[in-house]
């Protein structure tokens, strides 16, 4: 749905017309846009948790001489994994740590050429020990991002929120609307539960090829590589 058509069908839910005496919409579009960003937002993380691949994507971090704080371009509202990134080396994780843990694992001022481990500092990630050289693009983060506002929404609708899921902006729009004007969401709300659990229940098991159940912690996996370790991944360093 493009951005017209979820204003359309917010404006048809809530029988509101732009062109009635006293309309909780105007016409300018100013007030609905608000309601469609805010509905969106709870979709997105009403969907997060069943479809969490659909809103994963990667940014890569260039490690600096000497500098703590990575402060990630993006905004995101989980990091799935970070990685090392290093052409023909194995993708292995690098371990988050706790910052209470931190002084069970070095001393302060230390500092490495590969990080052994990473940590939060509000939305930034630091790397512990403190990276010593610059490395290109050493860590992809995988990281959840949101959806994007609704004002680029004009021609092509949402960009991630899948098009089978766009009736729930729409709907969730429109019960921010009645609450804000103390009006009975009963009817919408069990809509909008209805039309939820119908696309979680399918999008959220894409992948039919073979069974799924919970997994293990990849902390207990082991890599399997075929090549000889004496000529990747620094075995040497």
């Amino acid at each position: 749905m493009t951005l017209a058509e979820i204003r359309s069908a917010v404006r048809y839910l809530s029988k509101d017309w732009e062109t009635d005496s006293g309309t909780l919409l105007p016409s300018d579009n100013a007030l609905i846009d608000i309601y469609i960003n805010w509905a969106c937002r709870q979709v997105v993380l009403d969907l997060v948790e069943f479809l969490p691949e659909t809103f994963l994507t990667y940014e890569d971090i260039t490690l600096v001489a000497s500098q703590v704080p990575y402060a990630l371009t993006a905004e995101w509202l989980q990091i799935w994994a970070i990685q090392k990134n290093v052409t023909s080396e194995v993708p292995k994780l690098i371990p988050y740590r706790d910052v209470k843990l931190l002084p069970f694992k070095g001393y302060v001022g230390e500092t490495a050429e590969y990080p052994k481990c990473w940590y939060l500092k509000g939305r930034s990630i630091c790397f512990w020990p403190t990276p010593s050289v610059a490395k290109a693009s050493y860590a992809r983060v995988w990281i959840i991002q949101p959806e994007l506002a609704s004002a680029s929404w004009a021609v092509t609708g949402p960009a991630i929120i899948p098009k089978i899921a766009h009736d729930l902006i729409s709907i969730q729009a429109c019960i921010l609307v009645a609450i804000m004007n103390e009006v009975s969401v009963t009817g919408l709300e069990t809509l909008y539960a209805r039309l939820l659990g119908q696309v979680r229940g399918v999008i959220g098991v894409q992948v039919q090829q073979q069974p799924r159940s919970l997994g293990e912690s990849v902390l207990s996996l082991e890599s399997v590589e075929a090549r000889d370790k004496a000529f990747y991944d620094g075995f040497w360093d």
